[in-house]
């Protein structure tokens, strides 16, 4: 009973003893105490939150070394900065959004989403063989292209289809011709046979129609023959002289240079037939540089008595192209000039004639 006495609530704050109080102080004290212990019980820590204490295995061994060391790395840790996050700590990952960068701005692409991936189609390359016969074609495509527009505007090639302009170009020649534009005497011109002085045209290769088709080549369903151009519209044209010379416009020409040798030092002569002419106007007169073996103008002045203008002169809109080179074969490759004789040559005078005969047939030799 007297230690009942003596002993007090704890926490109640009094000094009186428990045995001297009221029932109502006593009751105070009881509500006193319960208020302590709960406001206790809210202020300490919850459990989840009180750091994880290591085993008995885990607990570090303090030294006077580890000390030392310890202190010297708070020492050199700045203010307000972090130890790193032990091992096995998650990683915080920080989204660009939170750290106020775009993905632009770090150089990273965008990371598509599984959506996205999926939407997009998949691209395969082309196994290596079929992309190089694919480039071989483009390669192909454009160089027929290149050619044909070369061919169309500046340069044709043509072979030479028979021995007339021996020895100057050979039968079988591949020449390089300019396309038309004025023709000059004394020019080695490319023209159609449009009076059929080769006869029929022989077949073609389907091959050669399908590039003459496409300007590569020719047209093939076209004869061409190459000859030196004489005479233009209205030329006075005459042989022979008294030395043996033909004249344009009353100047004599100097034909050694190209005429067909038939030894060394000596040349065939310009004309077996002797004829003077005027060259109608839109026409030209035109001879081979083999003149006893060229089927040229004086070869189809007469059909028996009748003079036949009609044919001996080809139309100058006929002329497909001039002579500037042979291309092949390469050991006959030669660039051409026209001959200096022609240089001397006088315009005609007044208008040409229409057409008319100036000769008469058959002609004469001499």
């Amino acid at each position: 009973m007297d230690n009942e006495q003596e002993t007090t609530e704890p926490g109640s704050g009094g000094s009186k003893p428990w045995a001297d109080m009221t029932p109502s102080e006593k009751a105070a004290a009881r509500r006193e105490n319960a208020a302590r212990r709960q406001a206790e019980a809210a202020a300490a820590p919850s459990p989840a939150s009180l750091p994880e204490v290591p085993g008995p295995s885990e607990v570090p061994v303090s030294t006077p070394e580890t000390a030392a060391v310890s202190a010297a790395s708070e020492a050199d840790q700045g203010p307000g900065e972090t130890d790193a996050p032990l091992d096995g700590a998650p990683a915080t990952d920080v989204t660009p959004a939170e750290t106020g960068v775009s993905p632009a701005e770090t150089g990273e692409p965008p990371a598509d989403s599984g959506e996205q991936s999926a939407d997009k189609p998949s691209r395969r390359r082309l196994p290596a063989p079929v992309r190089w016969v694919g480039e071989l074609l483009i390669y192909i495509v454009v160089a027929l292209l290149v050619v044909a527009l070369v061919r169309t505007f500046l340069i044709q090639n043509y072979v030479v289809p028979t021995g007339s302009m021996e020895q100057t170009l050979e039968g079988g020649d591949t020449i390089l011709a300019w396309k038309p534009a004025a023709p000059e005497r004394g020019e080695i011109v490319v023209f159609r046979d449009d009076y059929n002085w080769l006869g029929p045209a022989k077949p073609v290769p389907r091959w050669k129609e399908l590039l003459g088709g496409l300007h590569v080549l020719p047209p093939q369903d076209e004869q061409y023959l190459v000859k030196r151009l004489i005479g233009l519209p209205g030329d006075h044209v005459v042989c022979c002289d008294a030395q043996g010379r033909m004249s344009v416009n009353g100047v004599p020409l100097e034909e050694r240079d190209y005429l067909y040798q038939t030894s060394p030092g000596q040349t065939v002569a310009p004309s077996e037939f002797r004829f003077d002419i005027v060259v109608p106007a839109g026409h030209i007169f035109v001879m081979g540089d083999h003149r006893n073996n060229s089927a040229d103008s004086r070869a189809h002045m007469c059909n028996g008595t009748n003079p036949t203008p009609d044919l001996a002169f080809p139309p100058i809109d006929a002329i497909q192209g001039r002579t500037f080179a042979i291309m092949s074969p390469p050991s006959r490759w030669r660039t051409f000039a026209i001959p200096d004789t022609f240089a001397s040559i006088p315009d005609p005078g007044g208008a040409p004639p229409p057409g008319q005969s100036t000769w008469t047939c058959p002609l004469t030799r001499g």
